[in-house]
């Protein structure tokens, strides 16, 4: 499960009803808005056993990457090497076949410097750490739009490293995929995208 929450905190029940409804093992968030004073937000926001892995922006308001897992899901942190345009939370996921490297990603839509080698560099670097990838988030990049020539650019080169790009429909209310879900060597079966009435993406 995929939210983009713009405030996690604002949003705690919701969230943390929305997990339960959906029984989701992984639910991932961008645009949290957390800081290091979000400790009792994050309590509401958490159903019971579960742990949140969480990257807040540094400076500045916004922004913000989480990950959380329920309590039969073994997770640990994955460090990722600096990555300049994103905001990233990153973990491994170990299931009964293989360890899966799970990266929740955010590029604030105001980041005109983001090139197609940074994207690369973010495909290139899970592939060094992991042989099954997911990478899902907010990438502010219209996928479903053939004359988005930068997307469509990251997108050709991710199909030829051998990753797959799930959402075909739009994810935002104004329109467009702007929420990715890429995958490599890990099968997805019925991605669903779902209006929700607190946030402005689905």
């Amino acid at each position: 499960m995929l939210i983009n929450a713009r405030s996690a905190g604002a949003h705690a029940a919701q969230i943390h009803d929305l997990i339960l409804e959906q029984r989701a093992s992984i639910p991932a968030i961008t645009e949290t808005w957390l800081t290091e004073a979000s400790g009792p937000q994050i309590h509401h926001l958490l159903p019971q056993g579960h742990t949140i892995l969480n990257n807040n922006r540094n400076s500045g308001k916004g922004g913000g990457t989480a990950a959380i897992t329920d309590p039969a899901t073994k997770a640990a942190p994955a460090a990722l090497p600096p990555l300049s345009y994103f905001e990233t939370t990153a973990l491994k996921v170990h299931t009964t076949d293989k360890a899966i490297l799970v990266i929740v990603v955010y590029r604030p839509p105001n980041n005109t410097l983001v090139s197609i080698t940074n994207f690369l560099d973010l495909l290139h670097i899970s592939q060094d750490m992991a042989n099954a990838i997911i990478i899902l988030g907010d990438f502010n990049l219209w996928a479903d739009d053939p004359g988005s020539t930068r997307a469509q650019t990251v997108l050709q080169h991710a199909k030829a490293l051998g990753f797959t790009q799930h959402t075909a429909s739009p994810t935002h209310e104004k329109g467009h995929s702007l929420d990715w879900v890429l995958t490599y060597n890990v099968e997805i079966e019925d991605l669903a995208i779902t209006e929700i009435d607190w946030s402005d993406h689905r």
